[in-house]
């Protein structure tokens, strides 16, 4: 069976016979710790047959920075592998960085949260896809035209008002992870969004909180997605909600303020950079937490870490081509620290997942908030 065939059978299985070309594609799940050797030796089988990506294609983070690794380690295996397929191995969950991403066009991205950000901002067409399909839709070129990528499935139901005043990284997470334990997949439509998420890292730190908890890739944030009027006269709403400070209070009570920053002091680590963060937020956050006397992570892509120059600033340890919750160092992090404090709701609630005997808290510290949240 051909992969063409193949994915007209995943097709069917997901309800339709239509699929249709995509712009560009997106892979999740290649780290080693996901995959291990049984999908090392899939996509391995994938080069033996000499396929080829037929779209251009990107990959999540992997499972330590390349810089680091050994030329032996199997995750350099992967990579390598990827690279034959065809695959642009920037590995990060930030594609949309630097891909070209045009509204209305169809794309098969499997990272959850830059699935919401394109979808979102850019008006794209696409959904949730899982790892093993994306892989299928780029060397294919085409994908099965299912979820948000229908326009039917894109109305808005819930018009949601904010009288929060403006958000920042942290309270635009908790918005994220609110909004969507409370309307399921029912497409909101945030008003003056423009407004209240002011800077780019807070609307990507609320839309990769809301498809956590929510498998919603979409969002209309008036001002901010294109077509956005559009939207709100073909919507529908089923629910009205007004949500104001006291709202993202309740859900802040587990959050760490600024004047416990010394629970640092207490075998703790800061991460910082999921999503991973911009060229301009990475410098501005590794100011912040310089000095505090604790030990800080600091994810972005490689394409930022090439331009800062250097893997470390004192305390702080900036790494690329990775992410703590599918990382080697998950093991390193257990051995040597109680608490992990970081400023994003998605990666809280994943390592609250994988890091066993370690605590996880949410950490709301003023010069990082300050940082983060001006980064444009």
């Amino acid at each position: 069976m051909s992969l063409e065939d193949k994915l007209l059978k995943i097709a069917k299985a997901l309800g339709t016979d239509e699929v249709v070309d995509i712009e560009s594609a997106h892979i999740s799940g290649i780290s080693y710790v996901n995959i291990g050797e049984a999908g090392l030796e899939y996509i391995k089988d994938l080069e033996r047959h000499r396929s080829h990506v037929r779209v251009f294609t990107t990959c999540n983070p992997g499972a330590l920075d390349l810089d680091v690794l050994s030329a032996q380690d199997p995750q350099q295996e992967i990579v390598r592998t990827l690279r034959s397929l065809g695959v642009s191995t920037v590995l990060t969950c930030t594609p949309y960085e630097f891909v070209r991403v045009r509204p209305r066009r169809y794309y098969a991205w499997a990272e959850s949260s830059a699935a919401a950000y394109i979808a979102s901002v850019h008006d794209a067409y696409c959904e949730k896809f899982p790892g093993p399909l994306a892989l299928l839709c780029a060397l294919c070129g085409r994908a099965p035209r299912i979820g948000k990528m229908l326009l039917e499935n894109r109305i808005p139901r819930v018009l949601v008002k904010l009288r929060t005043g403006r958000l920042t990284y942290v309270r635009a997470g908790i918005l994220g992870k609110y909004l969507a334990e409370t309307f399921g997949e029912a497409v909101p439509y945030i008003e003056n969004a423009s407004e209240i998420f002011h800077s780019k890292e807070c609307v990507k730190s609320f839309l990769a909180a809301y498809v956590t908890f929510s498998n919603n890739v979409f969002v209309v944030l008036e001002g901010i997605t294109p077509r956005s009027d559009y939207y709100k006269n073909i919507a529908d709403f089923e629910d009205k909600v007004t949500i104001d400070p006291t709202d993202i209070s309740k859900e802040y009570r587990e959050v760490i303020s600024s004047d416990k920053v010394e629970l640092a002091k207490r075998r703790s680590l800061i991460v910082v950079g999921c999503p991973h963060l911009s060229y301009e937020a990475t410098v501005r956050c590794v100011e912040a937490l310089s000095g505090l006397g604790a030990k800080c992570l600091v994810f972005t892509s490689r394409f930022v870490k090439s331009r800062l120059g250097t893997l470390s600033r004192g305390n702080v340890d900036i790494l690329a081509d990775t992410c703590l919750f599918v990382s080697y160092l998950v093991n390193y992090v257990e051995n040597n620290f109680d608490v992990v404090l970081t400023n994003s709701v998605k990666q809280a609630h994943y390592l609250e997942r994988v890091l066993k005997g370690v605590e996880v808290r949410i950490l709301d510290f003023n010069r990082l908030e300050e940082a983060i949240s001006e980064s444009q």
